[in-house]
């Protein structure tokens, strides 16, 4: 067991084994020198635990199953983790990583808000057993292009703002995506079988995006395809008339044009046709294909 602050601002710290500590608390090595980590039987790592250590290179925490917030925050070095066993990733644990590539989590169930804001260099993530994504969690990665959440039910506002190479995403399991969840992202498709519920501006501006499968969704906020250039198709099979808040969700598409379409359930085609803003895209609304 380590104390808050145990060794804070102990600028010269660059080495340290840790066999047998199974718990670090708050602040303990923060702005220390070390460049690496191993410690083999620790658990627990409290808030800004090593923040600010800007040598720190590598870390491994084979048996550590909580990350604090800002634990890691502002380790611009830090470009290699091991974490096999960590389930909960505190508020902006990895915030400005600039150095770090990628990394797996293959048992962490919940990655709170700026997990991993602004960490530019950021490849490739790997969360099979994540049902969490917190507000901003990777906002800003703008070198992320890959991201496996099979399991994910839950992503917040500005989750993925900005990753503008983040080109595929499988989301089976999603019933919730926040407002600006996706702004700018290099999506073509994207299949949603059990999300109800798309905050306002959720896909502003991804103008690859050209087809959209939304077999569950109850909601639609405003704007929240605004700009998707690409946008001809969106299928929407809930059985009930979804809400559209707003105007302006399909503004600048190709849903505005004699080329694009909307899709429904062949029952509430003229119900469409006449509900609060859905009206607004009358023309393009047609049955679904059987």
């Amino acid at each position: 067991y380590i104390n808050d602050a145990a060794f804070d601002r102990c600028y010269s710290l660059s080495q340290i084994s840790l066999p047998v500590c199974s718990y670090i608390g708050s602040d303990a090595f923060a702005a220390t020198a070390l460049s690496s980590i191993n410690f083999p039987v620790c658990e627990y790592i409290s808030n800004r635990v090593f923040a600010q250590c800007y040598s720190l290179i590598q870390v491994n925490l084979p048996v550590c199953s909580y990350i604090g917030g800002n634990a890691f925050y502002m380790c611009s070095s830090l470009s290699k983790v091991s974490l096999p066993m960590c389930k909960h990733l505190g508020v902006s644990a990895f915030t400005e990583c600039y150095s770090l590539s990628q990394i797996s989590l293959p048992k962490c169930e919940y990655v709170d808000m700026g997990a991993f804001n602004s960490c530019s260099s950021l490849l490739k993530v790997n969360l099979p057993m994540c049902s969490y994504i917190g507000n901003g969690a990777f906002y800003t990665c703008r070198s992320l292009s890959q991201i496996s959440i099979p399991k994910c039910s839950y992503i917040g506002k500005e989750a993925f703002y900005g990753c503008i190479y983040l080109s595929q995403i499988s989301l089976p399991k999603c019933s919730y995506i926040g407002s600006s969840a996706f702004v700018r992202n290099r999506f073509s498709s994207i299949n949603l079988p059990v999300c109800e519920y798309i905050g306002d501006s959720a896909f502003y501006s991804c103008n690859f995006l050209s087809q959209v499968n939304l077999p569950a969704c109850s909601y639609i906020g405003d704007g929240a395809f605004y700009t998707c250039r690409s946008l001809s198709r969106i299928t929407i099979g809930y059985s009930s008339v979804c809400s559209l808040y707003g105007s302006t969700v399909f503004n600048s598409t190709k849903i505005t044009s004699s080329i694009g379409s909307i899709y429904v359930p062949a029952s509430l085609v003229n119900s469409y046709k006449s509900a609060v803003n859905w009206s607004y895209y009358s023309r393009r609304i047609f049955p679904i294909e059987s």
